[in-house]
């Protein structure tokens, strides 16, 4: 076994050690998102789920009753991802920076892979996005926001992929994206709340 291949087994089984978490803890969640419900917001060339067929996509929705700014706000806080979400791991931002920026580069892991991300759309309170790319693989993940009309967000999260690894893995990465951004969703609805409310958030999973 060569050095190269060995160093990438522990990521690997990590993925597949999450994803089985997910298929057997969440088994109402780890389903394929319906590609026909993409927004329509304009996606980047080659990762629109629909017109390029992108191996894997990923769409979740929740409401929330925080208005669009402060649900913009708590997302850019990418500091504390990991508190309210178990796949998001050793995020690192530039320069002691505490959220992220128009145009910042970081890094961060998921489904036990290190991204190297690019904040591609940033506008407060209406959408978030980033370019993350991985051996084989690119994503395009969007946070769209919505003001409802209480006042509150529908908050929208898609994420495409494309390349070698994306298409080997799309049986798997496809039902676990969508179980894991329910998750994200969840997580972050519960601190929003706690944070109105003065208590403190538990989710994890």
């Amino acid at each position: 076994m060569t050095l190269s291949v060995r160093n990438k087994l522990p990521n690997a089984f990590e993925a597949l050690d999450v994803n089985a978490q997910l298929k057997r803890n969440h088994p109402d969640l780890y389903r394929s998102s319906d590609r026909s419900t993409a927004h329509e917001r304009r996606w980047p060339a080659g990762m629109d789920p629909v017109q390029n067929r992108t191996p894997v996509f990923a769409r979740n929705e929740i409401e929330l009753k925080q208005p669009p700014e402060k649900v913009f706000a708590a997302l850019a806080q990418a500091n504390n991802w990991s508190s309210y979400y178990f796949n998001a791991k050793d995020v690192s931002l530039p320069g002691g920076a505490s959220k992220l920026e128009d145009g910042m580069r970081f890094t961060w892991s998921t489904f036990g892979t290190q991204q190297k991300t690019t904040v591609k759309e940033f506008e407060p309170g209406k959408a978030l996005a980033w370019l993350a790319e991985s051996p084989g693989t690119k994503a395009y993940h969007r946070w769209i926001l919505e003001k409802t009309p209480s006042g509150g967000t529908r908050l929208i999260t898609e994420e495409t992929q494309t390349g070698p690894m994306a298409s080997v893995i799309k049986g798997k990465m496809n039902p676990a994206l969508h179980a894991s951004h329910e998750l994200w969703l969840r997580g972050l609805k519960e601190q929003l709340d706690a944070d109105s409310g003065g208590g403190r958030s538990n989710w994890r999973r």
